[in-house]
C-alpha cells in the first residue's frame, strides 16, 4: 500500500509545480506565451526562426546560421514538430522549468522545513521570473541537467563531511557528462560552476588517493557526454554540416571570447546594482558559504567545498558580455544557498536567508514586466516596405541587420544562411566576414531588406550596389528594399 501511496503523492506534486511553472511562464515568457501577441525579444526570435526551419526539413548552419550550438535550435524544432507554432515551445519549457521545480522543491524539503520549502521554492521562480528575458533562452533548456548536477554534488559533498564518505558515486559523473555536453551544444559558459565543481571533487579524490574511483567517474563523465554530443555529431556528419555546427558552436565563440574588450563596456554603479538581483543565486550561495567558517565543522567544511563555485563564476560575469539571462542556470545554487542559511543554528542566518528572500522579491518587483507587450503589443513596423511582395517572392528573400521576428511575422523562410545580425557577428569574429559576402555574392536572392538603422558597416554593399537595385525606401523605419537586377 506504502508505494502506490508514494506514486500518487509524488505524481500529484509534479502535476502541481507543473501548473505552477505553466502559470510563471504564461506570464513572463512574452515571446513564446499564449498571451502575447509580439514577437520582439530578438535573441528568442532567431532561435525560433531556426528550430521551425529545421522542424520544416532545412539543417541549422548550412541553410540557417547562429552562433549557438543546436541544443537550443533543437529544443525549438521540437516545439514546431508538437504543434507547428511557437506554442509547442512554449510547452517545452513548461516541462523544463516544471521539473526543475519539482526537483528542487525534493531536494530543499528533505533537507529543510515544509515552509521553508515552500518559500524558497517560490522565491526561485519569482528569480526565474526576472532574469527570464521573456523566455526561450538558452539556459532554460539545460536547467534540468544543471539542477540534478547541482544536487548531486551537494549530496556527496553531505557524505564526504558528515560521514567521511570520500568516494564518489558513478551516477553521478554520469549526470555531469551530460549537463557538460548540453552546455557545450549550447553555451559553454553554461558549465562554468560544473567545472569548477569537477575540480574539486578531483582534488578531494586525489587528495585521499581514490584512484580507481576517479577513474571510475572519468569513464562514466565521458559516457554521459557522449550520450548527448554523439547523436548531434552523428547527425551533423550525415548531413555533412559538422564542420559548420563545430564553428559556430566552438571557434566562432573563441574567436569573440578572444577579440572582445568587454571591460570597454562595463556597466555603472547603478547597472552593478542590478546584477544583484541578477545574480542573486550565487551571490547568495557565496555569503551562505562565508557564513558557514563561523558554524560547526560540518557546516565549515560544507563552506569550504562550495565557496570557489561562487567566487570564480561571479568573476568570470562581472569581465564578460553576460547578460541577465546567463544567470538561469545557476538558480538551482540558490537551493544550496537556502539549505546552508537554514541549517545553521544562529539567529543571523536566519536573518540572512530572511534578507535574500526580500531581496529576490524587491527585484522580482523591480523587473515586473507583466502584461506590459500584452497590453501594448508592437506594430509591424515591416508592413508597408513589404506591400505587394508575392507568396512566391517570399521565398526569394533574405534581410541584412533587420529584426529576426520579420521572418516569423511574414513567414518567410530566409534564402541565405547567415540570415541575421550579419555586421555584428562579423565585427565580433573577422572569420566570417568571407562566409557571408561569398553567400551573397553567389546567391541569387531576389530581394535583400537592409535596415540600416542598426547596420554601421554593411560588409556586402559594394555587392548590392553591383547586382540589386533600390525597389523602394521606408525613411521612418530606416529600411531599405533592394531588388535583383534582371528580375
Amino acid at each position: 500500500m506504502k508505494m502506490p501511496s508514494l506514486f500518487i503523492r509524488n505524481f500529484f506534486q509534479l502535476f502541481l509545480l507543473l501548473m505552477v511553472a505553466f502559470s510563471v511562464l504564461l506570464l513572463y515568457s512574452s515571446s513564446t506565451s499564449p498571451l502575447y501577441e509580439t514577437m520582439r525579444p530578438f535573441d528568442p526570435a532567431i532561435f525560433e526562426c531556426i528550430g521551425k526551419g529545421w522542424a520544416h526539413g532545412h539543417i541549422p548552419y548550412v541553410e540557417m546560421w547562429d552562433s549557438k550550438g543546436p541544443v537550443i535550435f533543437f529544443a525549438n524544432m521540437l516545439g514546431y514538430l508538437l504543434c507547428d507554432s511557437r506554442t509547442g515551445i512554449f510547452i517545452i519549457q513548461v516541462i523544463c522549468l516544471g521539473i526543475t521545480t519539482w526537483m528542487s522543491h525534493r531536494f530543499l524539503s528533505s533537507r529543510i522545513s515544509p515552509t521553508a520549502t515552500f518559500f524558497c521554492t517560490a522565491v526561485m521562480l519569482l528569480s526565474f521570473a526576472t532574469i527570464c528575458s521573456q523566455g526561450n533562452q538558452v539556459c532554460e533548456y539545460t536547467l534540468p541537467l544543471s539542477a540534478w548536477s547541482v544536487f548531486c554534488a551537494f549530496k556527496w559533498s553531505e557524505g564526504f563531511v558528515k560521514r567521511r564518505k570520500v568516494e564518489h558515486p558513478v551516477g553521478y559523473s554520469v549526470v555531469y557528462g551530460l549537463f557538460f555536453a548540453s552546455s557545450l551544444l549550447s553555451r559553454l559558459s553554461n558549465a562554468m560552476g560544473l567545472s569548477i565543481t569537477i575540480m574539486i571533487i578531483i582534488a578531494v579524490l586525489i587528495r585521499y588517493r581514490r584512484w580507481s574511483n576517479l577513474l571510475r567517474n572519468a569513464l562514466g563523465f565521458v559516457c554521459g557526454f557522449s550520450l548527448v554530443f554523439v547523436p548531434f555529431a552523428v547527425y551533423f556528419g550525415i548531413h555533412g554540416a559538422f564542420s559548420e555546427m563545430w564553428y559556430a558552436t566552438f571557434t566562432y565563440n573563441l574567436e569573440y571570447a578572444l577579440i572582445s574588450n568587454p571591460r570597454e563596456t562595463i556597466p555603472d554603479v547603478s547597472h552593478l546594482i542590478y546584477c544583484l538581483f541578477y545574480y542573486i543565486c550565487l551571490i547568495a550561495l557565496l555569503v551562505s558559504s562565508s557564513l558557514a567558517f563561523f558554524q560547526e565543522s560540518r557546516l565549515l567544511k560544507l563552506g569550504l567545498l562550495w565557496m570557489p563555485v561562487p567566487v570564480l563564476v561571479l568573476v568570470w560575469l562581472f569581465n564578460s558580455y553576460a547578460n541577465a539571462n546567463y544567470a538561469i542556470v545557476y538558480l538551482p545554487y540558490l537551493c544550496v544557498a537556502f539549505v546552508l542559511l537554514y541549517q545553521m543554528r544562529d539567529r543571523t542566518a536566519k536573518w540572512l536567508a530572511t534578507g535574500f528572500l526580500c531581496l529576490i522579491v524587491l527585484g522580482f518587483a523591480n523587473y515586473n514586466r507583466i502584461f506590459r507587450d500584452w497590453l501594448y503589443p508592437e506594430e509591424n513596423e515591416f508592413a508597408n516596405i513589404m506591400e505587394g511582395i508575392s507568396e512566391d517572392d517570399k521565398q526569394s528573400f533574405v534581410a541584412y541587420m533587420a529584426e529576426p521576428y520579420f521572418y516569423l511575422v511574414h513567414d518567410i523562410t530566409p534564402c541565405y544562411p547567415y540570415f541575421v545580425c550579419q555586421d555584428w557577428a562579423i565585427l565580433n569574429g573577422k572569420s566570417l566576414r568571407d562566409r557571408v559576402r561569398t553567400s551573397f555574392e553567389s546567391g541569387k536572392a531576389k530581394w535583400v531588406l537592409v535596415n540600416y538603422k542598426t547596420t554601421n558597416n554593411v560588409a556586402v554593399q559594394d555587392i548590392l550596389n553591383r547586382l540589386y537595385v533600390v525597389e523602394r525606401e521606408d525613411k521612418k523605419q530606416e529600411l531599405i528594399l533592394y531588388r535583383r537586377k534582371g528580375t
